[in-house]
């Protein structure tokens, strides 16, 4: 298995080639051997069965893959990854690119966006109907930009070729132009609706009027997070209990005047952006670099915090020691963060609005003061680095909500912390349960910093690798 960290770019590689015995005049003019490269992994590296020989390229049409990724192309931009959707067929047919080989010799790789990055991930395929067997394995990060303009180039130079063979006015084409073309509204409707799972060509009017108002409740960031976790089949009922867990948000409110004079200190009210050259991501005039996956970052930006608010590496196990750590009475936050009905919206944990005031309001989900005090320390991520007046707290697999979880471990319960009540390389799982008693916390967060901070293995996993 191969990890490369974002920063890493995916590049199509390719020349045409004359085909002989393909049928229809699109497959046959853009017949080319074709190489993918992911950073230093060539994921089209294959074993010829034939000639028992190993190459680094397939021979295919190039046009069944231009247009399944135009076919695609607000999913595979937009649309996220949630727990519904782990198993949902119609999901993988709109990110795994085995649903578009038609035939043709393409590897087994999904993409799916978490926000400003892309995952890949690639694996070994040997299909009975190939005559080779895929090699590579692995997945990465790579800038959604990076991405886009990767696969852009790919389709001008397929149409470009069938321009070249006289071939004009294909579906692809008309496709791609529907695309190009799209003015900045159109392009924001497209992206709410591939962000919701929805073809937004094929709507009906009652769609278009529901994708509509689902702009109008929310914008930027925060629109793209909830499309991800709102149900494409009820969205309006969804908007109708988002917009009354909004308003029930702005009973209660908090200043966090430390955070926020501490953000404005050092300049972090800004939006990320990846940086593929030095794969480092940057938080504008603050002076902090971070590995480029969401974990890290989170990780890094919670130890910042700690360090500017001279935390040591004291766990906060109760909603008292929180509070005071963030300078407000601990009645305020309990209060602020008391349980809030979302309605139906169960992958929906969370709803941050920063109102008239300048203070910040909230609805979390949760009736578990530990899962509340989580999900609290995720939204002062939001409240930490975003620049936009609302945010929300999702169960999906973005970009931002991996940061969170891993900001509100670490802000919560660091590392170092952890590593000191551990003497051994290997612990029971009833001690993990004893150390989330101990932090206030659920075992599951401890879990996670034992296994992503390499601090000991879990003897239920390990065992099976003595």
């Amino acid at each position: 298995m191969v990890f490369r960290d974002a920063g890493t770019r995916i590049e199509f590689e390719f020349d045409w080639m004359s085909a002989h015995g393909v049928e229809g005049p699109e497959l046959a003019a853009t017949w080319a051997s074709l190489r993918i490269h992911v950073g230093e992994s060539t994921i089209t590296r294959v074993l010829d069965e034939r000639s028992r020989t190993i190459r680094d390229m397939v021979f295919v049409s190039l046009y069944p893959l231009a247009e399944w990724l135009v076919s695609n192309w607000w999913f595979l931009l937009y649309e996220f990854e949630n727990p519904d959707k782990e198993n949902d067929r119609e999901f993988d047919r709109r990110h795994s690119l085995r649903f578009g080989r038609e035939g043709y010799g393409y590897p087994d790789l999904q993409i799916v966006s978490s926000g400003h990055l892309v995952r890949l991930v690639w694996k070994r395929d040997d299909p009975n109907w190939f005559r080779h067997a895929s090699l590579e394995q692995g997945w990465t990060w790579i800038d959604r930009a990076s991405w886009h303009k990767s696969c852009a180039n790919l389709i001008d130079s397929v149409i470009a070729r069938l321009h070249e063979f006289h071939i004009h006015n294909t579906l692809l084409e008309q496709d791609w132009s529907a695309i190009q073309s799209a003015d900045k509204e159109e392009t924001e409707f497209c992206k709410t609706a591939g962000g919701l799972g929805w073809d937004p060509y094929a709507l009906n009017d009652d769609a278009l009027a529901s994708v509509a108002r689902l702009g109008e409740v929310l914008t930027g960031d925060a629109l793209e997070e909830a499309a991800a976790v709102f149900s494409a089949k009820n969205l309006i009922a969804d908007i109708a209990d988002f917009r009354k867990a909004v308003g029930r948000a702005r009973r209660n409110s908090l200043g966090l005047k430390r955070i926020v004079t501490e953000v404005l200190h050092n300049g972090f009210v800004s939006e990320t952006r990846s940086d593929p050259d030095a794969e480092l991501t940057w938080y504008a005039d603050a002076g902090i670099q971070v590995p480029p996956n969401p974990w890290k970052e989170g990780y890094a930006l919670a130890r910042s915090l700690r360090q500017s608010l001279e935390l040591g590496n004291d766990p906060l196990p109760t909603w008292d020691t929180l509070a005071r750590a963030l300078g407000e009475p601990p009645e305020q936050v309990e209060k602020a963060t008391r349980p809030t009905s979302l309605g139906n919206l169960h992958m929906l944990e969370g709803v941050i609005s920063r109102v008239d005031d300048g203070k910040f309001t909230f609805a979390f989900s949760a009736k578990r003061a530990s899962s509340r005090r989580f999900l609290f320390c995720r939204a002062l991520a939001d409240v930490r680095v975003a620049s936009e007046p609302s945010s929300v707290l999702t169960r999906a697999r973005s970009w931002r909500q991996q940061r969170g979880r891993a900001f509100a471990a670490e802000f919560l319960v660091p590392a170092h912390a952890i590593r000191n009540r551990i003497s051994s390389h290997v612990i029971l799982a009833d001690d993990i349960d004893l150390l989330a008693r101990e932090f206030g916390v659920s075992w599951l967060v401890i879990r996670h910093q034992v296994d992503n901070h390499d601090i000991a293995r879990i003897w239920s996993e390990a065992r099976s690798h003595w």
